[in-house]
């Protein structure tokens, strides 16, 4: 198996899901420090 040509073919894949996880965290950040919508008091 070729390291470099594996990295050059996942490389876009990689990058999908760095940047799908960097967007769970921020979302997942968010929801905890501010108080959710959907229990605001009367």
């Amino acid at each position: 198996m070729n390291f470099a040509f594996s990295l050059l073919g996942f490389r876009k894949e990689k990058e999908e899901i760095m940047r799908a996880s960097v967007l769970c965290f921020v979302f997942s950040d968010g929801i905890v420090r501010s108080p959710p919508v959907y229990s605001s008091p009367d």
